[in-house]
């Protein structure tokens, strides 16, 4: 499971403020968890900096997109085939079998 920074962020915030705050209030030595909080505020502001500035992998640009949409529905045609065990999704036109209750490509019903 992967923590998103804002929630490193918001840990961070919080440890470091509750222990300068048990720190200036009490003897004791907070400085620890002082340090820690620290730590988490650093790794959120990385993340999120990241997040920002990387995109996914699997993000095109906006201008490739259509086309490789068209090049998804062109190759999702169906095509004339003999074989008696196949159909076409109402829906999509995905090819699916006989004994499919749903399309897996798009979840539509087949029966």
């Amino acid at each position: 499971m992967k923590i998103p920074g804002p929630v490193y962020l918001i840990l961070g915030l919080i440890v470091t403020g509750l222990s300068w705050f048990i720190d200036s209030k009490t003897e004791s030595s907070f400085a620890l968890f002082f340090y820690i909080g620290l730590v988490f505020l650093a790794v959120g502001v990385f993340k999120t900096i990241v997040k920002i500035i990387i995109p996914k992998q699997d993000e095109q640009p906006f201008a490739q997109k259509p086309q490789q949409q068209t090049q998804q529905k062109i190759q999702q045609q169906p095509q004339q085939n003999n074989n008696s065990n196949l159909k076409y999704c109402p829906r999509c036109r995905v090819q699916v079998s006989l004994s499919n209750n749903f399309c897996y490509n798009c979840g539509t019903r087949l029966r």
